[in-house]
């Protein structure tokens, strides 16, 4: 994103993030954290051009970085309100580890057709002494080599497997089994040797 970009996008959203900032003091919590998920998603391009400009300091770099996954965490969690208003009796939980290699088998049977509503959060660093920090959505516009459990995919995202090739998943997303099958999970990430941390999951068949 070019500085005009930047630009373009302030003063395109400027009434936007003005009225969104006015929260009245009758408002419920839940209510304000939506409206901050929404704020957010105006302003995350923004961060995520800052944190490729030479010119800014590898210190804040890294400080934005982190918190853009724990806001990409949080909007998770808001995300994962909007599926069908999940049961608790009917989801399955699952942790993916930083340092889990390749596809791990979720040991959920899923039949053909059937879909599988996943929604995940928490962060991940990836790489020594926890350089990137990332949560499920992954590293913003970096695709995976060959040697990564989803080739082509978003890098050091949360993806899936269901008889069929591998999609990208994120904070939210969903999966169609293509045949009789187990579903599976991998962070989308060639070598998990240096990782630390670990992805909440959440996925309710459908």
């Amino acid at each position: 994103m070019t500085f005009e970009k930047i630009n373009k996008t302030i003063i395109d959203q400027k009434d936007n993030l003005r009225v969104s900032a006015v929260l009245k003091e009758n408002v419920e919590t839940a209510d304000m954290i939506k409206e901050i998920g929404n704020i957010y998603k105006i302003i995350r391009p923004i961060l995520i051009a800052i944190q490729a400009m030479p010119i800014i300091p590898k210190e804040w770099i890294s400080g934005l970085k982190t918190f853009t996954g724990l806001l990409d965490g949080i909007t998770g969690i808001i995300n994962q309100n909007n599926i069908n208003n999940f049961e608790s009796s009917k989801v399955h939980r699952e942790k993916i580890r930083g340092k889990d290699q390749g596809w791990r088998s979720t040991g959920i049977e899923m039949k053909e057709g059937e879909t599988a509503y996943i929604t995940a959060t928490g962060i991940i660093s990836f790489g020594p002494f926890g350089s990137w920090p990332f949560s499920p959505e992954g590293e913003d516009n970096s695709v995976a080599d060959g040697s990564a459990p989803a080739p082509g995919k978003v890098k050091n995202s949360l993806v899936a497997q269901a008889g069929s090739l591998p999609q990208y998943i994120g904070s939210s997303g969903q999966i169609t089994a293509a045949t009789d099958t187990v579903l599976q999970l991998a962070n989308n990430d060639p070598w998990s040797g240096d990782n630390d941390g670990f992805w909440n999951v959440s996925i309710r068949i459908k």
